[in-house]
């Protein structure tokens, strides 16, 4: 299943993602010493020039509850300025310096709409 998050395009958007493993269970973040998240653009449906090795976006996120998996980020009018779908993902820096990625089976999106569409 995956899961899709929208916002408008030009918007400075904050949102909160829940980390949960395929068995629903939450990541507890507790060991994690920074989460970044990902923002690939999907070469199907995005205004950005196909280069899915070039992130759109990158940032640390906020955690908000580390035993319960949630993060929070906050875009950028800028890093929203095209729409289209782009791919997240979100790498866990793990204190002892090892890396985790989510989600870990399925896709999750980022639906940027175009101003003016519904």
């Amino acid at each position: 299943m995956s899961n899709t998050y929208q916002v408008y395009q030009g918007d400075a958007a904050r949102v909160e993602f829940n980390l949960v493993h395929s068995d629903g269970s939450a990541w507890d973040l507790g060991a994690a010493s920074a989460v970044t998240i990902v923002v690939l653009p999907d070469v199907e449906s995005s205004t950005v020039a196909p280069s899915p090795a070039t992130p759109a976006a990158t940032g640390v996120c906020t955690i908000v509850t580390g035993a319960k998996g949630i993060v929070r980020y906050t875009f950028t009018a800028e890093q929203t300025a095209d729409y289209g779908m782009f791919q997240l993902f979100f790498m866990i820096t793990w204190k002892d310096g090892s890396i985790s990625t989510w989600p870990d089976l399925d896709d999750m999106w980022l639906w940027i709409k175009r101003r003016g569409y519904t």
